[in-house]
């Protein structure tokens, strides 16, 4: 009997042991087992996921910690998050470094190539500088500091014609100031539509067409009353300035959509400081060859070109120069504030582009219009040269608005409807590859990943 029972034992610990093992669904392979039948590629990243989960762990927190950080769609959030950040930056920088603009150029009126040159110069020193801390402090790796420096050249070439073209175009003052801000936010429309030429080639939705369309609704409300005022317009007389000020903005627009193409899709890892501090040390450059046309355009002659170069960088740099005439110490102060958010504001321009779009730039770079015509209205702000305020300008600064939200307007509602997904059993639910398909569609996006630096 003993032998019986102690037989029977035996086959029951051998029938345990032969037995097939089940499945275990706990929170250390769900991730796995739920893409068993999709191979080893469909999830690169599920081992990481169970070696950062603890199954033997009761903490019910840590659990949902480790979740959080391996939820698919976090990273879009996050990207989301940082377009919003850095698109803010760049309207306030653009704001501000456009009031200052202004000042020194009401200041000291008689130094424009100085003013030119300088930028470019200044621009390549600090973002030099930039590069070099974060590359010394490991911030920026050698990979993110690799890209054919003739994409620079082209995209300082580009600068070089618009300031050319610009130049040209308000030659003489035949273009009164309300139309060649009208004209000058042209570049949003050359933007929208070069997007949809190769190498982006972008589809618009209706309400993207919508927007554009109440944009310049929006811009020439913001200028309105400047528009009635304005007299001695004649379009017979200016056409050929006007044609000179759109070129001026279709170049601009072509630079953009370069440089959206690089840092999306052919750079996707180039440092973006490291690209602006190339761009403008071959702005500067070239744009030494155009001073004879600039001087040409100015009525300056060839002769003095350098004496007014040198005593604009005196007048910029240190406040002081021999003209008696020309305000330079408030001109400097002015100036050297001009600079750092200049800085900010091309930094800031050249991360939006990255994470959204260089027609989205341009769609808040056009907010800066009736924002600074209001802020031009204070005393405070312009002292003695404040302009006259006109109730159309509000009406101008909501309908741009509005034309922004609606063009990004359907991946935001996109973005919160799935962000706040549906929960299940206290934890986040992970996305299937359809809803992390329309994230990732939000950021407007082609096929790259964005590093921020």
């Amino acid at each position: 009997m003993e032998n019986k029972k102690k037989l029977e034992k035996d086959n029951q610990t051998t029938n345990c042991e032969n037995k097939p093992k089940g499945k275990y669904y706990t929170l250390s392979n769900l991730k796995t087992n739920n893409n068993q039948d999709q191979g080893e590629e469909a999830n690169p990243n599920g081992q990481e996921f169970n070696n950062k989960l603890d199954p033997d762990s009761d903490s019910r927190d840590s659990l949902d910690e480790a979740i959080a950080k391996e939820t698919p769609k976090q990273k879009t959030n996050n990207k989301f998050f940082k377009l919003i950040f850095f698109i803010s930056l760049f309207f306030i920088s653009c704001t501000i470094y456009s009031l200052l603009l202004k000042k020194v150029a009401i200041t000291a009126p008689i130094y424009p190539f100085s003013l030119t040159q300088l930028s470019p110069l200044m621009g390549f020193f600090i973002y030099s500088m930039i590069t070099v801390v974060l590359y010394v402090g490991k911030k920026i790796q050698k990979e993110e500091l690799v890209f054919p420096k003739y994409k620079a050249f082209i995209i300082g070439l580009l600068f070089c014609f618009v300031n050319l073209f610009q130049n040209l175009g308000n030659r003489g003052n035949l273009v009164p100031g309300p139309y060649v801000l009208i004209i000058n936010n042209f570049v949003v429309i050359f933007s929208f539509l070069f997007e949809k030429l190769p190498p982006l080639r972008k589809k618009h939705n209706r309400y993207q067409y919508f927007s554009v369309v109440l944009l310049i609704i929006g811009i020439v409300t913001s200028v309105l009353s400047k528009l009635i005022a304005a007299r001695g317009f004649s379009l017979k007389k200016s056409i050929l300035y006007i044609l000179l000020i759109v070129c001026a903005n279709i170049f601009l627009s072509l630079s953009f959509i370069f440089i959206e193409w690089q840092l999306k899709t052919k750079h996707p890892k180039l440092s973006v400081q490291y690209l602006w501090g190339w761009v403008c040390l071959f702005q500067f450059l070239i744009g030494i060859p155009f001073s004879l046309l600039n001087a040409k355009i100015q009525g300056l002659d060839h002769s003095k070109i350098w004496d007014n170069f040198e005593q604009g960088v005196r007048c910029f740099v240190t406040g002081k120069n021999d003209n008696q005439s020309i305000d330079c110490r408030s001109a400097s102060a002015n100036w050297w504030f001009c600079v750092c958010f200049g800085m900010i504001y091309n930094l800031t321009m050249g991360i939006s582009t990255r994470l959204g779009s260089a027609t989205l730039v341009w769609l808040v770079k056009t907010m800066v219009l009736p924002t600074a015509t209001i802020l031009f209205s204070f005393k405070w702000v312009m002292g003695e040269n404040a302009t006259q305020f006109h109730g159309l300008v509000i009406l101008g600064f909501f309908l741009v608005l509005l034309s922004l939200l609606i063009y990004r307007g359907d991946n935001t509602v996109k973005f919160f409807k799935l962000k706040y997904s549906k929960k299940m059993n206290g934890f986040m639910k992970i996305p299937q590859n359809s809803s992390v398909s329309d994230l990732e569609s939000i950021s407007e996006d082609t096929d790259s990943h964005i590093i921020i630096n």
